[in-house]
């Protein structure tokens, strides 16, 4: 497979579309971001075993300077994150500061944690799975999610889960409830803000012409008894506990790797309501997530839906 660029890759948002996913670098590498920033990113940082660099936005405007981002940005550094609660959606850039992001900025959808040897390591990936042998990439627009009761089994997932199993973090996800024909959005999310591991599977699938393509899916399992109530499915989520066997290439037997997913980390889950501009994957900003006025977060096992 082809090695990446040295050039650190720039993130301008920390969410696309309805899934908002976080987590950046690896074991000796640093990660650049702004200040303030939000404070999940710092867990994200930590999960993967980088460590951090700061860029100091300047009020009044909350911008920063070309001369401090250039002064952080190192030969370890892997990805600029310029993304903070001042600055959500890159809107209050220069257009010096654009043309830097533009000559740095690597375009992918996700980032997910996997093992080379023993090191962690937080690399890019597309989300929807493409097989190896696949004819033509547009399959994986089909192969977003992978079923936990079928993968070890189907042709489409047997390989990626035996060989590539990978870790996604997230701040949290959405799920649609109805009640008497009305359909809202709940974001779910951790009661303590810390991100969520969800269970994946990657692939590398080489193009005509030499270049690879890197891919994963997002594994998805049965709601436990008190998210059923939300919604009869949901990413399986990590405990800490079983990243390291759920990571590790060498364990290949089948029984081991299906029992990790059998106990999904629910416990610590909390959801509430959120507005309808959700729906619209256009959009795109930290406040989709906020609670709606009559709603507020709550523990699994004490819904209030509807």
């Amino acid at each position: 497979m082809a090695a990446s660029s040295n050039v650190p890759a720039v993130v301008l948002r920390a969410g696309r579309g309805p899934l908002r996913l976080l987590g950046w670098g690896g074991p000796g590498d640093e990660v650049v971001t702004l200040e303030p920033y939000y404070d999940s990113y710092a867990a994200c940082i930590a999960m993967a075993g980088a460590s951090r660099r700061v860029v100091t936005l300047r009020p009044p405007e909350y911008r920063f300077a070309l001369d401090d981002l250039h002064a952080a940005i190192g030969p370890r550094t892997r990805f600029v994150l310029l993304n903070s609660p001042h600055n959500p959606t890159g809107k209050v850039f220069t257009r010096d500061e654009l043309s830097l992001v533009a000559r740095l900025c690597q375009a992918h959808d996700v980032y997910a944690v996997t093992v080379d040897g023993t090191v962690r390591r937080l690399d890019a990936f597309h989300w929807g799975l493409v097989p190896g042998w696949a004819k033509d990439p547009k399959i994986g627009s089909r192969m977003i999610n992978a079923r936990a009761e079928t993968l070890a089994v189907k042709g489409t997932y047997k390989s990626a889960f035996r060989r590539r199993r990978c870790i996604i973090p997230a701040d949290g996800f959405y799920e649609w409830h109805t009640d008497q024909g009305v359909k809202t959005a709940y974001y779910i999310h951790r009661t303590d803000g810390r991100p969520l591991a969800f269970a994946g599977l990657w692939e590398g699938w080489k193009a005509p012409d030499d270049t690879w393509l890197r891919t994963c899916a997002i594994i998805t399992g049965e709601a436990d008894e008190r998210l059923s109530a939300l919604h009869p499915r949901m990413p399986i989520v990590l405990a800490p506990e079983t990243w390291d066997p759920w990571l590790d290439r060498d364990e290949r037997r089948r029984d081991a790797a299906v029992g990790l997913l059998s106990q999904p980390d629910t416990q610590t889950l909390t959801w509430h309501a959120v507005g309808a501009e959700v729906n619209n994957v256009r959009n795109d900003h930290p406040e989709l997530i906020t609670a709606l006025a009559a709603d507020s977060d709550h523990r699994v096992g004490q819904p209030r839906l509807g």
